[in-house]
Parts: structure tokens; C-alpha cells; sequence
């Protein structure tokens, strides 16, 4: 059965593959109480089809679970079959429908005005949080790039400040000051 693979097999190989973090969130998936096994776990590898995973995606919709969520469970399965095939334990895994985000309205981003960004400032509960949301504001940083800055990483001659990334090494860049 598919559980039986999962936990006989799958999980150790998908340890190896992802990240620590990415192995707990994906192993989240197939195991909880509204994952994967628990709707689907029961099938034969040999008998999974499509539309399987279409009923767990429909177990996941009647309970209200978001988009989102449902999107990272079909990576995850998506992931299991491609593997199955790859190895050759199933022949034709089919193809699984993208599930599409429904959004109604796009998100409207309206930046801070200079009054609001005074307001913000002047609310700081110490200089050094003032400083944080100035450098923040100012250079438009994310909060994970602010509070990965560094002193090194700031050229005051030659007027720049290197960014690290969060994500990836490559990520880095290379910003001019605002003064």
C-alpha cells in the first residue's frame, strides 16, 4: 500500500533529499491527521491513479484547508510518483491537476507616506528600534535582510551596504545608501 511505502521507504529517501525543515514540513503532509495516508494510504502504489489524489485534495477543500496547503501536498505526492517512476514501480503515475489559487481581488500594496513613516519613527520604543525601521524603511528591506545587516556590511565610503540573502548565497546584493 501506499503507507507501507511511505513509511518503509519514502520518508528515508526524502530525508536525504530536502532540507531538515522541508523533510519535517513535508513529513507533516503525509502523515497528520489530514494528510496524505490518512485519506489515501490504504491504496495499493500499483492502483494509484489521479483521481485518488483528487479525493484527498476534495477531503481537504470540505474541511476548509488553504490553498496553499493544498498546493504544498500535491508537491509532495508529486515528488513520491515522479520517484515511483523513476524506479520503476509504476509505470504510468498519471497526471495531477494544478490547484489553482482563487483570488478574488489582488492584494493592493500603498507604501507608507513621509507623515506615516515620521509617525513610525518618532513611535520607536528605544533608539535602537528607531534606527532598525529607518534603516529598514530606507533601504526597503525585508525584516530577515535587516536583521541580518552587520557592520562590515556597510561602505560608508563608498556609500553602499551589502544585503545578504535569506534564501540562497547568490542572493546577495549591493545597494547604494540612502542618506
Amino acid at each position: 500500500s501506499l503507507e507501507t511505502f511511505v513509511f518503509s521507504s519514502w520518508l528515508d529517501i526524502r530525508s536525504q533529499e530536502v532540507s531538515a525543515n522541508t523533510f519535517r514540513v513535508e513529513e507533516g503532509f503525509w502523515i497528520s491527521s489530514n494528510g496524505i495516508l490518512n485519506s489515501i494510504g490504504h491504496i495499493e502504489l500499483s492502483d494509484l491513479k489521479p483521481h485518488h489524489f483528487e479525493s484527498h485534495v476534495q477531503s481537504m477543500r470540505s474541511r476548509s484547508i488553504a490553498q496553499r496547503t493544498q498546493q504544498l501536498h500535491r508537491s509532495a505526492y508529486l515528488a513520491l510518483m515522479k520517484y515511483l517512476s523513476y524506479v520503476g514501480l509504476k509505470e504510468d503515475v498519471g497526471e495531477i491537476r494544478p490547484i489553482k489559487n482563487k483570488r478574488s481581488e489582488k492584494l493592493i500594496v500603498k507604501p507608507f507616506s513621509a507623515a506615516e513613516v515620521t509617525k513610525l519613527l518618532n513611535a520607536a520604543s528605544s533608539p535602537m528600534h528607531r534606527a532598525l525601521f529607518a534603516l529598514g524603511i530606507g533601504q526597503g528591506l525585508r525584516p530577515s535582510e535587516l536583521l541580518s545587516v552587520e557592520w562590515q556590511d556597510i561602505d560608508f565610503e563608498q556609500g553602499v551596504i551589502k544585503i545578504r540573502g535569506t534564501k540562497t548565497v547568490a542572493s546577495e546584493a549591493i545597494i547604494p545608501l540612502t542618506m
